[in-house]
């Protein structure tokens, strides 16, 4: 059966889900349609976000095999817990979580992607890419942030969607036993969030700030 959203034709089987978008005047497959571990109920499958729901699984597996610092996100996301700093933020510090949380800060590893004449290298370890499991997990320069509230030995136990993201995992087992309720997933997901803005803090000290560059070009 297909269910179909603006620009975006999903026909679900038995067995997979195949994803059609109609881009610039052409319908292209998106390259992830998923294979499904059981036939869905076509009764309780019928708007868009309960086909994304159907994909949710596939996405989160994907995307951390894709990128190492998000394991641990395969068994899903406790989205309250990951979202409750935010509710409390506003303006920069925010719009800063977030690009943690998405992995879009602008290290020096990720700018060089885009501008080869950009050094890729930590400002404290010559020849260390800076990246974000290097930042948060690695350069000794913040390894003070790092445990200013969670004692080493706590810290490196964590997930790396935890503690390079501040994505708190639903699965129990890969949290430290004192925050194992709803109520201290929040607890640990605030906690860490908060080292992770005051690590990206200190470090921006260190970097010279990058003027934002219009996407249309230079003003007229």
């Amino acid at each position: 059966f297909r269910v179909r959203a603006a620009r975006t034709l999903y026909l679900v089987s038995d067995t997979q889900v195949g994803v059609y978008r109609w881009v610039m005047g052409t319908v292209v497959k998106w390259p992830r349609a998923a294979a499904l571990s059981s036939a869905p109920d076509r009764n309780n499958v019928k708007t868009v976000a309960e086909i994304q729901f159907l994909l949710l699984p596939v996405h989160l597996d994907h995307h951390a095999q894709r990128r190492p610092s998000f394991e641990g996100i395969q068994n899903g996301i406790d989205r309250p817990a990951t979202l409750e700093l935010t509710k409390m933020l506003s303006g920069l510090p925010r719009y800063t979580l977030r690009c943690i949380i998405t992995g879009a800060l602008a290290t020096r590893s990720r700018l060089h992607k885009f501008d080869p004449e950009e050094s890729p290298d930590c400002p404290h370890c010559p020849g260390v890419p800076e990246t974000t499991q290097h930042i948060f997990g690695e350069c000794p320069k913040y390894k003070t942030l790092r445990f200013t509230d969670l004692g080493e030995e706590t810290w490196t136990s964590l997930p790396p969607c935890l503690k390079y993201h501040g994505i708190v995992p639903l699965l129990n087992e890969q949290i430290a036993a004192q925050f194992q309720s709803q109520v201290d997933h929040k607890q640990l997901g605030c906690i860490v969030q908060h080292n992770l803005l005051d690590i990206w803090q200190e470090r921006q000290k260190w970097v010279e700030a990058r003027q934002p560059v219009p996407r249309w070009g230079e003003a007229r």
